[in-house]
């Protein structure tokens, strides 16, 4: 090879590593080149690669790419130093910290970032183990002695990474054992479930591996840990008749709801094949105590044997018969899922719908009525009646939003439905009655003016506030939403109302500047003290997003508002503008000449001892500050 492209290919590799070394696509490219470089030419690579400025940027991207690289160098004389450079600077990764201040898993993205540098280092670590023998022993001390449980758990991962290595120096032995001891003694839950993952999927052959994890199924105190035991037991000792025998008996013996749970699932997903695991489900789903356990053994039926003949009448059983009402619901979803079909079905549904003394089952039953034949004029007339007929509520309610979503297209379904906003005696139905129409007919012009008459002409609050943020929310484009509000404001008596007509208001400043005029006028005029203090409020914050800066003419609007607002307090909880506006100029004026001269007024000569007493907590700490 000439001289000449022996230095071009040096310098191709260096402005590869230049450009791309931050790029994950480019990773594999860059290792492909280093491997195809003389011993000489890839050290000098390597300096280069590590010796990059500023790699945090980019989450030392440069030092993972060259663990990956280095480990395919043959250790000598030469390397040496390159080598010893990548493994020092992976070991001060695993101890690697932010700049700045954060307050751990409070910072979610701060701690993350972290956690991810610490690990990658940990887990690059064990790629040198080869070169660096002692690595081996210094990974198990992390996974023994660290205090973060993300770098213990990376580090049982990055020494199985090592496990022929390890079968060729200390043997099999002296890993389980350390895995073992893990397993069983960790104080985190990940990193027992990586243990015995590592176990199960690594060290299986061994001969107490089947015993440690029956031991953790039944023992750890994570419910986690056991499934993950219970999991392995199940797919690695599949062909295993003991361990068959005893998940069976577990299944049928253990105390805990969560853990059976887990080995139901488990026996029906390893041996679905055996009739003898078909008649294990069926007792469960009959005869077991746990109705969560009955409910899962179920759902695996469904799952698993659909086409049995006994299940279609097991489950009209359970729909019917079933103690518990989460059972029934499981059986009855089964039903019209897999069997809608058949016409008895049906039947079956509507009485469960109508009869069953479960609210929440008569409800699901409605819903899957509704979802499944939502072509049946029968169906309709059924969820008509059960709007008229039925007593509780959230039925009624989930009857009443079934007709809205599935049924809107049939004649009469929206005036029946406004009716029901407008005259029931529920209020909760007018309440879901109002919702489900402005969902569901929002692109219809006349719900809008339906729904102005329903704000106005409604006496129970909620159902008035529901008509109105529907409105908002579905009315956003109707250029008649805006002049109402405005409107809504100075003519309705209901000051909750208002306030929420004027915090929608306010949004709109960018669109409509007169709003801030708007503003203005309700926190001066309004008659409520409450509404005033909102008004001040969005007024304020309005403005500011307006000019990005405060300016002295919202300073002085809001001293007149301290000065001359005249609330006067009859319970401790409510609302006093000249506070809120007070506490206003305090966050946005602090340093204002006028701020000082105004809370020395207010100590004096202000009637709410609410005011008199922030005003003298604020000069205290602005003379402290001075």
């Amino acid at each position: 090879m000439s001289e000449y492209s022996e230095i071009s290919q040096k310098e191709i590799g260096r402005e590869l590593v230049s450009y791309y070394w931050q790029d994950n696509a480019w990773e594999s490219i860059i290792k492909v080149w280093y491997s195809l470089l003389e011993e000489a030419d890839a050290i000098d690579l390597l300096e280069f690669l590590l010796n990059i400025k500023s790699p945090e940027k980019h989450q030392f991207s440069n030092v993972f790419i060259g663990a990956e690289i280095v480990k395919e160098l043959q250790k000598n004389e030469k390397t040496l130093p390159i080598i010893i450079q990548l493994q020092q600077a992976l070991l001060d990764l695993i101890n690697y910290e932010l700049e700045y201040d954060y307050e751990p898993y409070l910072d979610y993205q701060a701690t993350n970032l972290v956690k991810k540098i610490q690990t990658k280092a940990i887990l690059a670590l064990g790629c040198l183990v080869s070169l660096f023998p002692d690595n081996l022993n210094l990974l198990k001390n992390y996974g023994y002695h660290n205090k973060n449980w993300h770098l213990r758990q990376a580090a049982i991962q990055a020494v199985v990474l090592n496990l022929d290595y390890q079968k060729q120096t200390d043997g099999e032995t002296n890993l389980f054992t350390w895995l073992k001891e893990r397993a069983q003694n960790d104080e985190d839950p990940e990193v027992r479930k990586t243990a015995l993952e590592a176990i199960a999927r690594h060290l299986n052959s061994y001969p107490e591996a089947r015993q440690l994890l029956r031991y953790c199924a039944l023992t750890d105190e994570d419910p986690y840990v056991q499934q993950t035991a219970i999991r392995a037991l199940a797919q690695v000792w599949r062909n295993h008749q003991e361990t068959r025998t005893w998940l069976k008996n577990l299944a049928q013996s253990a105390h805990d709801s969560y853990l059976r749970e887990a080995v139901v699932l488990e026996i029906a997903g390893a041996w679905d094949k055996d009739e003898q695991t078909l008649l294990t489900m069926k007792y469960l789903a009959q005869d077991e105590e746990d109705a969560y356990v009955r409910g899962i053994a179920l759902q695996a039926i469904v799952k698993k044997w659909p086409t049995d003949p006994d299940t279609l009448p097991l489950l009209r059983h359970r729909a019917f018969l079933d103690a518990d009402g989460y059972v029934r619901s499981i059986a009855l979803q089964a039903l019209a899922k897999g069997w809608g079909h058949q016409p008895q079905v049906v039947i079956w549904l509507k009485e469960l719908a109508f009869f069953d003394q479960d609210e929440y089952v008569r409800s699901i039953a409605v819903q899957e009525l509704s979802r499944h034949w939502k072509d049946k004029q029968d169906i309709l007339s059924f969820l008509q009646e059960i709007v008229k007929l039925e007593e509780n509520q959230y039925v009624r309610g989930i009857a009443i939003q079934e007709l809205a979503k599935e049924w809107k297209q049939y004649s009469g379904i929206l005036s029946m439905l406004q009716e029901l906003s407008e005259t029931d005696e529920d209020v909760a139905i007018r309440r879901t009655a109002t919702q489900a129409i402005a969902r569901e007919w929002k692109k219809d012009p006349t719900i809008f003016l339906w729904l102005q008459q329903r704000v106005i002409c409604e006496s129970d609050l909620e159902v008035k506030i529901v008509a109105l943020q529907s409105m908002i929310q579905y009315g956003e484009e109707n250029p008649a939403l805006l002049p109402w509000l405005k409107r809504l404001i100075l003519t309705d008596s209901v000051s909750d109302i208002r306030v929420i007509a004027l915090k929608e208001l306010a949004k709109r400043v960018k669109n409509d500047p007169e709003i801030l005029i708007w503003l203005q006028q309700i926190a001066t005029q309004d008659q409520y003290g409450y509404v005033r203090s909102i008004a001040l409020q969005e007024l304020t914050k309005a403005w500011l997003e307006q000019t990005s800066v405060p300016n002295y003419e919202l300073l002085e609007f809001l001293q007149e508002r301290v000065l001359t607002d005249p609330f006067e307090r009859q319970y401790p909880f409510e609302y006093n503008p000249r506070q809120i506006a007070l506490e206003l100029i305090i966050k946005y004026y602090p340093s204002e000449p006028q701020t000082i001269s105004l809370l020395e007024n207010r100590v004096t000569q202000d009637q709410d001892e609410e005011v008199k007493s922030l005003a003298q907590e604020e000069l205290a700490l602005l003379k402290l500050n001075q």
